[in-house]
């Protein structure tokens, strides 16, 4: 596997996020192939989210 297709820079992600939030065909697959679970927040525009588990064995949880 190569590494170079896991990393961006932050320019990089800030130019793949706006270029896929801009793809009305994209934007209208994922709202339907997700239906009712698809969540209002993201209609409003790019956000990002970190999702994790809440217990970790390295106590991350209380770090943030």
């Amino acid at each position: 596997m190569k590494t170079d297709d896991l990393f961006f820079s932050l320019d990089e992600a800030r130019i793949e996020i706006k270029k896929r939030w801009k793809d009305i065909k994209l934007k209208s697959k994922i709202e339907k192939d997700l239906g009712d679970n698809f969540f209002d927040i993201f209609r409003n525009g790019p956000i990002s989210l970190y999702w994790m588990g809440m217990l970790t064995p390295d106590h991350t949880f209380d770090f943030f």
